[in-house]
């Protein structure tokens, strides 16, 4: 075999591994269309979704220019939130990883749950909750009888409020991790599996538990993102860095 064949299939391999473990965006809500309740999903999928009890819900400045979508307090089964199926190609009992910025109000209560974003059936699972909750950042999964949970801890990780923070959570099908402004702030403990099975509800819920149900946010959200695989530490942190500030 020639050297420059050699070379040539070198690089292609290089290439293909880079590739395989390149990640794979799945869904983007930047929410800030500004008006109406429809929303858009800038990934592959086009899994748009739709603002539900929009009472509750107000456009306002989100960060740089674009704007975001508010959620405000709000009476029991009806918080308002946006709902969305994504479809049966995200496995995310395989592994995934969920990003987004959020600016907690500063009127939230420290002993309250305030949800980010869920497709789960109940409080233990099956499915997965990413939550604010006593100025802690928390990822939950679950089998429906026990719930497995990871946890920032506030007084090493404060989530300032009434400023943008960037939070995120990953899944390898093993091991769950949350992330803060780019920094890994929690983890399951390793060689233990962090239980979190598919949920029979195919509703994903932005800014409450179970599309209005209970839990709802206070504060904004914005640029959702779904990939289909765990990120790494060093690319939640570039993914932390480089999201756009507009549109």
């Amino acid at each position: 075999m020639s050297k420059h064949r050699v070379v040539f299939l070198a690089a292609i391999l290089v290439l293909s591994t880079a590739f395989a473990e390149w990640p794979v965006l799945l869904a983007h809500w930047k929410l800030a269309e500004g008006e109406g309740q429809a929303i858009a999903d800038q990934g592959p999928k086009s899994w748009g979704g739709k603002i539900i009890n929009s009472e509750n819900t107000f456009w306002g400045q989100g960060r740089g220019s674009a704007k975001a979508l508010f959620f405000l307090n709000h009476p029991q089964r009806k918080a308002g939130a946006v709902v969305i199926t994504p479809g049966e190609s995200f496995e995310y009992g395989k592994g995934f990883s969920v990003s987004c910025w959020i600016q907690a109000s500063t009127e939230t209560q420290r002993e309250k749950t305030y949800e980010i974003i869920s497709l789960a059936d109940v409080d233990k699972g099956p499915g997965f909750r990413l939550v604010y909750a006593w100025n802690s950042l928390m990822f939950y999964g679950g089998d429906g009888k026990q719930a497995h949970r990871v946890k920032s801890t506030p007084s090493k990780h404060p989530i300032e409020r009434g400023v943008w923070n960037h939070v995120a959570a990953t899944f390898d099908g093993r091991q769950a991790k949350i992330y803060l402004n780019g920094q890994l702030v929690g983890a399951s403990p390793e060689g233990k599996t962090f239980v979190l099975l598919p949920a029979a509800t195919k509703e994903l819920s932005i800014g409450s538990y179970h599309a209005g149900y209970a839990y709802g946010f206070l504060g904004a959200i914005a640029d959702v993102k779904l990939f289909g695989r765990a990120l790494t530490p060093v690319e939640m942190m570039a993914e932390a860095k480089s999201l756009q500030l507009d549109d």
